[in-house]
């Protein structure tokens, strides 16, 4: 809209607004003697919306905390990191195995003496505690904040779709992410991969390649679609559905009728993605991915409030909405794609988390942005937590199996007690 547009527009508001006595400044004098109490009631609730927001901060606040300590002392229980050693280890040894990590790591960077002191103190630790409990305990710590940062990209990833198409429904996986995903999957599957960390690099390029290729697709189709001039919310909800059907029956051709037994069982290896979690070069990308997409939405918190209006309303305000709902659903995109490629197929994290989190703080994106932050962090830990005792025979449950079980019947619910309230 031109600014000769806008400005008419705002005109016929007037207008309009002058036609239904709705306007404060045609307002009768009945109406105008209520006004100051009703702008105290209204700031009177915004104040209390807050201090309920707080209050739900500090708690998913002290709740993260607790599952982060209780991760990192998790060995104790006899997991490690991939769920498959059995080995009972004390809290005083989990301790000192970060106790050593920090001697040998953190120390020799304000004294550099101390670094030829850090071989010795690895043996040492060796010789009395073993040679693997120092690896499993550091990689369960690694563990913990990787899978910590898929729950924050995956919660915000659906608060920035459901912001962007002005719908609770909305997520990341509607634009053909997570079937992408899963297509990369079969392929390295196909290609007699059994394990990611067999040709970690190819994994990458096919899971990150498909998955951006797919929702790049439904973004030049809908633009295709409404003559190359704009972006159509409603024809990507359209464009991804039937994108994402075409490529679930791929898949399920495939996996039913195509792989035989060895694939179909790297095919099950590798979806886990559980040494995705331990494999340098994947954590290196994540990373990356993690820094290049929150940091942006972090600094366009105050922004992105805009997208939930029309595009006349942020031409108005000064704010190209169409351009930063491209931006936030290239974010959303990107951040379900990292994470997804390395902890698994839990997608259904970024459209269960905005929807919990949207009972309990105020509309506001930045509020919005902090609670889904928090419970993200403390729903997929929690999640994660519980694949490690989630053991059946010798075959350890996916993380994304465990997360549909427990969030799917807590989102109906949420769901049918706000009764499709937006």
């Amino acid at each position: 809209m031109s600014g000769d547009s806008a400005k008419t527009y705002a005109r016929s508001m007037i207008e309009r607004a002058k036609e239904l006595r709705e306007s404060d400044a045609f307002a009768p004098p009945e109406t105008m003697r209520l006004t100051p109490a009703s702008a105290a009631a209204a700031k009177a609730e915004a104040r209390t919306s807050r201090k309920v927001a707080r209050r739900w901060v500090v708690a998913f606040a002290i709740i993260c905390a607790l599952l982060a300590g209780f991760s990192l002392l998790l060995p104790y229980y006899g997991i490690d990191a991939m769920g498959g050693n059995r080995q009972v280890y004390s809290p005083r040894d989990v301790l000192a195995c970060y106790q050593l990590w920090f001697q040998t790591h953190i120390l020799p960077l304000f004294d550099p003496a101390l670094a030829n002191q850090a071989g010795l103190l690895v043996n040492r630790f060796a010789e009395t505690h073993g040679d693997s409990m120092y690896t499993l305990v550091i990689n369960r710590a690694v563990v913990t904040v990787i899978v910590a940062g898929c729950g924050l990209m995956l919660a915000v990833s659906g608060l920035l779709f459901q912001a962007a198409f002005r719908n609770p429904l909305a997520a990341p996986s509607l634009l053909g992410v997570s079937d992408g995903v899963t297509l990369g999957v079969i392929i390295y599957t196909m290609l007699g991969h059994a394990n990611i960390a067999d040709d970690s690099k190819l994994y990458l390029l096919l899971v990150y390649g498909l998955g951006a290729a797919t929702v790049v697709v439904v973004l030049l189709l809908s633009r295709l679609m409404s003559g190359g001039r704009r972006y159509n919310v409603m024809d990507m909800l359209l464009l991804g559905t039937v994108i994402c059907q075409l490529l679930a029956g791929v898949n399920s051709f495939v996996q039913n009728f195509v792989m035989d037994e060895y694939q179909w069982e790297g095919f099950y290896n590798v979806q886990q993605a559980g040494d995705a979690l331990v494999d340098p070069l994947i954590q290196g990308v994540f990373v990356v991915i993690f820094v290049v997409t929150l940091i942006p939405a972090l600094l366009l918190r105050f922004r992105f409030n805009m997208i939930s209006f029309s595009n006349e309303f942020g031409t108005m305000a000064g704010v190209r909405t169409g351009l930063l709902r491209g931006f936030a659903l290239v974010l959303g995109s990107a951040m379900q794609l990292a994470a997804m490629a390395t902890i698994g197929q839990v997608a259904m994290l970024s459209l269960a988390v905005p929807v919990l989190v949207r009972y309990m703080m105020p509309a506001d994106f930045r509020s919005q942005f902090l609670g889904n932050c928090l419970v993200g962090v403390a729903m997929l830990l929690a999640c994660v937590a519980i694949q490690h005792f989630a053991i059946i025979g010798i075959v350890t449950m996916p993380v994304g199996t465990i997360v549909s079980v427990f969030i799917v019947p807590f989102f109906v619910w949420m769901v049918a007690l706000g009764k499709g309230r937006w």
